[in-house]
């Protein structure tokens, strides 16, 4: 059995050894189930207009039996100055991310009695945006599922977005949860109308139970989410590839 992982940083970043990370865990849970050896390809996907085409020239080249799309909250839950100058002051937006990426500002001002106020009023004052809108995601989405489904004989599952438990009050949590609920429903209704199994299976865990998942920086898996979300992952393309294969009644 090939696996296409159309994947995010989670799938590199951290300090979870390889044979424990979650796509080592779904291959180990698919092999032990079926009987089958099970090959993992990887592919690291931003969800700009290019990636439905990117992903039939992958299908192509690597033709493979199952393919698990993984959306990244991150893609329209990260907003900030920075990104809201970027279209029309192109340097000056390049200054702002610089200067906020500095250990000063990223991890002295926080600390200081009053910098949330003043996070907060530039936020409002300038506005802030994120890398991508979440219609534009979810149509980039449903267009690159489609391009899976038009082959015949290939499973298909795609892992829902996480809620973005990493963006702060300061950071502008309120809009980030809209936004990603806004990507996560549509998404849902996608997958709904097209028959494919959408996994969301921490929907409604709670920001504590989010974070017990993840590395310290809040954002990408730790050994416990690659465990827990891998097994999940294993399990969901088993399923959907036993479905897909299965013979014709």
């Amino acid at each position: 059995m090939k696996v296409l992982r159309l994947s995010t940083s989670s799938e590199s970043e951290g300090s979870t050894p390889p044979e424990l990370r979650a796509r080592a865990v779904a291959e180990r849970a698919i092999a032990e189930a079926s009987g089958e050896p099970v090959e993992t390809v990887v592919k690291f996907i931003w969800p700009d207009p290019r990636l439905p085409g990117l992903v039939e020239r992958w299908l192509k080249e690597h033709e493979p039996d199952a393919v698990l799309i993984k959306v990244a909250s991150y893609t329209v839950c990260k907003t900030s100055v920075a990104l809201r100058l970027a279209p029309r002051h192109r340097r000056v937006a390049r200054a702002v991310e610089r200067i906020g990426a500095t250990r000063l500002v990223a991890f002295g001002l926080p600390r200081v009695p009053g910098w949330g106020l003043v996070q907060r009023g530039l936020r409002r004052t300038v506005g802030v945006s994120g890398f991508f809108e979440p219609a534009d995601v979810a149509r980039t989405i449903e267009e690159t599922m489609r391009c899976v489904l038009q082959r015949e004989r290939v499973a298909l599952v795609v892992r829902a977005p996480t809620r973005p438990p990493y963006v702060t009050e300061d950071g502008g949590r309120s809009e980030a949860v809209k936004r990603w609920q806004e990507l996560f429903d549509t998404l849902a209704a996608t997958c709904r109308a097209l028959h494919v199994t959408y996994l969301a299976e921490d929907a409604a865990w709670t920001d504590e139970q989010i974070l017990a998942t993840r590395a310290p920086d809040q954002a990408h898996w730790g050994d416990l989410g690659h465990r827990v979300y891998g097994e999940a992952e294993g399990q969901a393309l088993l399923d959907a590839w036993r479905e897909t294969f299965a013979p014709a009644r």
